[in-house]
């Protein structure tokens, strides 16, 4: 039997973190504009919650961030000058190019791309298809940065296969894994992947949201599962439920989650959700899916603590659920102990991830999920992956490159920009990669 194992790919968080409020449809992104934020208590949460999956048993990966602001796009705007001169100008004459320029969004890597594992896949290959993330003009600076990132970290491709981002077109328009869901029996080798969209061609007006858009199209989901050579027959296409979008659930994953066998979803999730459950069990023998009602609860209530964005992690100690402390709250905290107590997980842990939360993103935001066979996992390269060694040494790294705090202002100093090159540049000589940013050339 294949011995294939969930690698946890988490990005770094930036030197730049700061509250944009870029992102229209994340309730809590929108409701935290212009906050004060607190890049190095942000980049201490998110490495605790590392450091929690790894003493967890689980191999846990860090994926460096991109710089900014991103000078190109400035340029291509028609800024001239060194970083200073256009970071000054920009602020002057058009702020929110700037804004977009530093936004530091790319540390949800749940968005980073869709993977498609060897297993899975009918040319045996590992497969990434970096998102092209356009329904948002922030995001849609990263997808060929990240492309470009992976295709120097993961450099062995004769078991992985980078591809360049879908087209930037609103028919391709893809969120990546925030939106992707695999399931998998390890007794019997079944899977499926669940693949949830909120547009394609000819869709109904009552199937599109009315309030936020819909940014995962079916169009571009079809596209992915044909650059990863899924096997015919293991792919479902979804309709996300345009109320849960409304809601603020402006991906999948913030009202669906779950690993193997285990899915957890909302009552509201889904369009057709009883068409939904009775595919995968098709597909996947002794499915254990578990639907919360909205009386229980509702989905503001599911966006406001985001419990379905908690991180599901398959242990040897059964599943592990790793959730933000706001569904510590009576309601929330009610469901999960219903898990606990149901047998549907084995063990829980509440983390301090506010920084992280006051930007839209929970736990599964953070992390790219990455199915790999053992001999794939001894292939990946050693620089990446956490230690308990590394752990410390990236933590000095954040005590010694971030500020303490960051506002909206501080986006215009070009000093802000002379350390965050310092800090990247140091980033990697900790971790032992090659060059991976421009400037670095």
């Amino acid at each position: 039997m294949a011995d294939l194992r969930e690698v946890q790919l988490d990005g770094l968080i930036a030197p730049t973190h700061h509250y944009g409020a870029l992102s229209f449809g994340n309730k809590a992104s929108m409701r935290h504009a212009g906050a004060l934020s607190k890049p190095r208590a942000a980049a201490h949460q998110a490495l605790d919650k590392m450091a929690h999956v790894m003493r967890l048993g689980v191999t846990q990966c860090v994926l460096p961030p991109l710089l900014r602001p991103d000078l190109d796009f400035l340029r291509g705007c028609g800024f001239e000058g060194d970083a200073a001169a256009i970071m000054q100008a920009c602020a002057h004459d058009d702020p929110h190019l700037l804004s977009l320029a530093q936004s530091c969004a790319f540390t949800w890597t749940a968005n980073c791309a869709t993977v498609i594992p060897s297993t899975d896949s009918n040319d045996r290959k590992c497969h990434f298809v970096p998102a092209n993330l356009l329904t948002t003009p922030h995001r849609a600076l990263e997808g060929h940065a990240r492309y470009q990132m992976l295709n120097a970290i993961f450099k062995d491709n004769d078991q992985f296969i980078i591809h360049e981002p879908l087209p930037m077109t609103p028919a391709l328009a893809d969120e990546g894994a925030a939106n992707h869901h695999r399931c998998y029996n390890p007794q019997t080798e079944d899977f499926a992947h669940i693949f949830v969209h909120s547009s394609a061609h000819g869709m109904p007006k009552n199937l599109r949201p009315q309030k936020y858009p819909g940014r995962q199209s079916k169009e571009a989901q079809i596209s992915v599962s044909r650059l990863g050579h899924i096997k015919k027959g293991h792919s479902l296409l979804i309709t996300q439920e345009p109320r849960a979008i409304d809601a603020g659930a402006f991906h999948n994953d913030v009202v669906f989650a779950g690993c193997n066998t285990h899915i957890l979803l909302h009552e509201q999730a889904l369009i057709d959700q009883q068409h939904f459950i009775s595919a995968v069990e098709s597909l996947v023998p002794d499915m254990h899916i578990r639907v919360v009602s909205k009386r229980d609860l509702s989905l503001d209530e599911a966006v406001s603590c985001y419990l379905f964005n908690g991180q599901f992690l398959s242990t040897d100690n059964g599943i592990h659920l790793l959730l933000p402390q706001q569904c510590q709250a009576k309601r929330p905290k009610r469901v999960v102990d219903q898990l606990l107590k149901d047998d549907f997980i084995q063990a829980v842990d509440y983390l301090d991830l506010s920084q992280s939360m006051m930007g839209g993103g929970g736990p599964a935001c953070l992390r790219l999920r990455i199915p790999l066979l053992s001999e794939e996992i001894d292939a990946l390269p050693q620089s990446i992956v956490l230690t308990e060694d590394k752990l410390q040494q990236l933590k000095q790294w954040v005590d010694a490159h971030f500020r303490d705090e960051l506002s909206t202002d501080d986006l215009a100093d070009p000093q802000l920009y002379s350390e965050s090159k310092t800090a990247l540049d140091a980033l990697t000589q900790l971790l032992g990669t090659s060059s991976l940013y421009a400037f670095q050339a």
